[in-house]
């Protein structure tokens, strides 16, 4: 009881304390007119944006006291997390498991999904304290982006060298009720020397993923075998980031570098029963670069031709405990992606751009040490790729888009596409176009936005690889996704302001994997799955702080993936139909001491789970999730530049859980439980 009696006392706090502090120099009108050109490259306001965009600034970021990246997306409407294979969590929107390719994920404009099976791995990875704001599209962003970019994009901007100054550093410490939940140190440096600007960030650190009990079973034989330990025991699920991230941008040049290698470690692994006492390390490590020239020709062209190379090593797993049974295999196979292309912006008037961009690219991937035991003579032996019978594979693609933005009076019209073409090996070429349409109308006080787009995945290098395995040719098509929207905004006041969004998205040719029936593995089309939805929020800001409260909810349509069904219900597993967040920052009093309470709370999830009892697995709900924070910002504190952050996340320590949102029969991954969290930065402008 005593957990509502809290939710009601912040909710009705929402507009007290008028103590004039600033927290922000935006205001309400800044926040909802903020520029943004993440959802069609051309400068538009958020509120005429061709999508439903959030934009997150690093305000909002500091006093919600995030300790990763999952703490700032989940209070984004439609974004959740769950858990996949192997301790390792990933994001679902709008009701849809995301985490193989159906979302991209950019820092400072390099895509950081992995060219092997095209995911994303959260969980103290990217360094929060660098952000310098977030824009997202809950919705699909091929048009613009490419094959990664069917369901949301995530655009993350660090921190430059003016917004730096010198030199700051942040140490993280979080403990959780058994066992630290991290400890993290960051630093920047950056300074902007008259045209240049230098920026140079790292974060070092370790950190867990919860410290509850893990229940884990595998049934592909018919026979469970049951393996349950506890979070905190040994390395069960450590999360240790390593990030180095440079930049140099002058009017014309902009040069990118990031380092990223963040390692975890598990006691699940595939084809190893009963837990591993030490932990199987598996790490994700990418080398990523990008160097763009930004070349103004007269007031009406701007032409940025552009390179990007990506190498990665994404679940490098070479411990020699795998080699202990015949089902499990070590992995060691780095990839690489060289994309070079331009971009043009036309500016035919003040009212109306034409963007055209075209792009080529190369997927690369070698088998280092990929290693098995060989059942017919019992000894290591090398898994070449199935495709070409060697350790190498490559596949070349082509892409063009367009797109022809146009004011009238206060509607804005948005029309683009884009065209794809990738050539696999064995010969086959897979096609992709989709096409996209927006159209927004803005007024003082209010704006209404329709859109229709479509959105497409391409199969990824293990998609192709074990499909051939499978079926002994390549057959696995590309998704592709349908998506309507309308979403409405209101200014309730000067300092208010309502946003709603109805949606409904169509996955077609859905890729998923499975166990197939000779016990292999396997990555199969099914025909569809629908969601449909709505997403509302609620912004107030004043001088004093601000306070956002959103809800979304979702349900599920026509669904022909049995691996994602809840029989009887209108839900997909292990995501919750209803979600509200609620984050607001206000004086206490005490100059320069701001107060930040937050709430989750998700309505029960399905889950599948392993019942020692009749050694089988069985459906059940999970009770529904409040997750309360207290977090405390105290800027200038004992000297002029060091700020001190302190709070407690998860109050009451609720048994919240990451859950597989497929059948897959991995079991349930521990979140944290009540975790206190102490931050203490300190900066040196010179």
């Amino acid at each position: 009881m005593c957990r509502w009696i809290l939710l009601g006392i912040l909710v009705s706090t929402s507009t007290s304390y008028a103590q004039d502090i600033n927290l922000d120099n935006l205001t309400l009108e800044d926040l909802i007119n903020m520029k943004t050109s993440v959802a069609s490259k051309t400068e538009t306001t958020t509120r005429e944006a061709a999508g439903s965009v959030t934009v997150i600034t690093k305000e909002e970021i500091k006093q919600l006291g995030a300790r990763d990246l999952i703490d700032v997306l989940m209070m984004v409407p439609g974004l959740n997390f769950a858990h996949d294979v192997m301790g390792m969590v990933s994001l679902s929107v709008r009701g849809s498991w995301a985490s193989e390719g159906k979302f991209s994920l950019m820092v400072d404009g390099q895509e950081m999904n992995d060219i092997l099976y095209s995911g994303v791995q959260f969980g103290n990875h990217f360094p929060v304290d660098h952000i310098k704001r977030i824009e997202i599209i809950r919705g699909p962003g091929s048009a613009i982006y490419g094959g990664y970019a069917e369901l949301a994009v995530i655009n993350i901007t660090t921190d430059s060298g003016a917004d730096i100054g010198g030199a700051r550093t942040t140490v993280t410490y979080g403990q959780m009720r058994e066992d630290y939940g991290r400890r993290n140190l960051s630093v920047q440096l950056g300074k902007k020397f008259e045209t240049w600007d230098f920026s140079l960030a790292g974060l070092i650190g370790q950190g867990r993923r919860g410290d509850g009990s893990f229940t884990g079973y595998e049934s592909n034989s018919g026979i469970y075998t049951d393996e349950t330990y506890n979070y905190s025991e040994g390395h069960a699920n450590d999360l240790n980031p390593g990030w180095l991230n440079f930049g140099a941008k002058s009017d014309n040049w902009d040069i990118r570098m990031i380092y990223d290698n963040y390692s975890t470690t598990s006691r699940a692994y595939y084809g190893l029963g009963n837990g591993q006492p030490n932990g199987i390390k598996t790490s994700f490590r990418s080398l990523i670069g990008s160097v763009q020239y930004h070349w103004n020709i007269g007031e009406r062209w701007k032409i940025t031709p552009y390179l990007h190379v990506r190498r990665q090593e994404p679940w490098n797993t070479t411990s020699t405990q795998i080699l202990q049974t015949t089902e499990a295999t070590t992995f060691d196979v780095t990839s690489q992606r060289s994309k070079i292309g331009t971009s043009a912006t036309y500016s035919w008037s003040t009212d109306t751009h034409i963007l055209i961009g075209a792009e080529v690219y190369k997927d690369q991937a070698h088998i280092k040490n990929q290693t098995g035991i060989s059942s017919t003579t019992g000894l290591p032996e090398e898994t070449p790729f199935n495709l070409t019978g060697n350790n190498d594979v490559s596949f070349t693609g082509m892409a063009a888009y367009s797109q022809l933005e146009a004011k009238f009076d206060s509607i804005l019209v948005t029309l683009g596409g884009r065209h794809e073409n990738l050539s696999a090996p064995l010969g086959r070429s897979i096609s992709k176009t989709v096409p996209r349409l927006a159209i927004t109308k803005t007024a003082e006080k209010w704006h209404v936005k329709a859109l229709a787009s479509q959105a497409f995945r391409m199969p990824s290098v293990f998609n192709f690889d074990v499909d051939y395995n499978a079926n002994g040719s390549s057959v696995i098509k590309p998704e592709t996704t349908t998506t309507y929207e309308i979403e409405t905004g209101y200014s309730l006041s000067k300092k208010s302001y309502l946003t709603l969004n109805l949606f409904s998205t169509e996955i077609r040719d859905v890729i998923i994997y499975e166990i197939n029936s000779m016990g292999g593995d396997a990555y199969t089309n099914y025909p569809k799955v629908q969601t449909q939805g709505l997403e509302a929020e609620y912004r107030y800001k004043s001088k004093t702080g601000f306070t956002t409260f959103n809800y979304s909810f979702y349900q599920k349509g026509e669904n022909s993936v049995g691996t994602y069904d809840v029989p009887g219900r209108k839900e997909l597993l292990g995501i919750p139909q209803h979600k509200v967040t609620f984050l607001k920052s206000m004086p206490t009093g005490i100059p320069r001491l701001q107060m930040n309470p937050s709430l989750i709370y998700m309505r029960s999830m399905s889950s599948y789970e392993y019942d020692a009892i009749s050694d089988s697995e069985v459906l059940r709900q999970m009770p529904a999730i409040l997750l309360a924070n207290l977090y405390f910002v105290y800027d200038s504190f004992l000297f002029k530049n060091m700020n001190l952050g302190c709070g407690v996340f998860n109050i009451f320590d609720e048994e919240h859980r990451y859950i597989q949102p497929y059948n897959g029969e991995w079991g349930n991954s521990p979140a944290p439980s009540r975790e206190y969290v102490v931050r203490l930065s300190y900066s040196a402008y010179f």
